[in-house]
């Protein structure tokens, strides 16, 4: 579809309670679809599948952690040596800005949850 734009395939309100999106990661036209839906999801990275003989494949995908690209943490830490400098000596460890970054994406999801009822 070239020349559209997200905002001409997604509508305004979807009835999208859940997405998977399963990609190989060396696909060379493999898309991630999830920052359509939750645009914080582009700082965080997709979450690998087990096979199924491998034992963590046995858990649950949902209690895995997220994991962060380290280019969103840095951008977080110069936002907060920025704020340092302007005068604040609140000094925020690499953890809790990933646990920052963690809640801001489930704030957008219970968003995204409430747009949909």
């Amino acid at each position: 579809m070239r020349g559209a734009t997200y905002a001409d395939l997604l509508p305004a309100k979807m009835n999208v309670e859940r997405i998977f999106n399963i990609f190989h990661p060396y696909d060379p036209v493999a898309y991630r679809l999830e920052p359509l839906f939750i645009p914080e999801y582009r700082h965080i990275r997709p979450v690998k599948l087990f096979s199924s003989n491998d034992l963590r494949a046995r858990n649950s995908y949902e209690e895995l952690p997220l994991e962060v690209y380290k280019s969103y943490l840095k951008k977080l830490k110069s936002q907060n040596k920025s704020k340092k400098n302007k005068g604040d000596s609140i000094e925020i460890s690499e953890h809790l800005m990933i646990e920052q970054a963690k809640l801001v994406i489930e704030d957008s999801r219970l968003q995204c949850v409430k747009d949909l009822i």
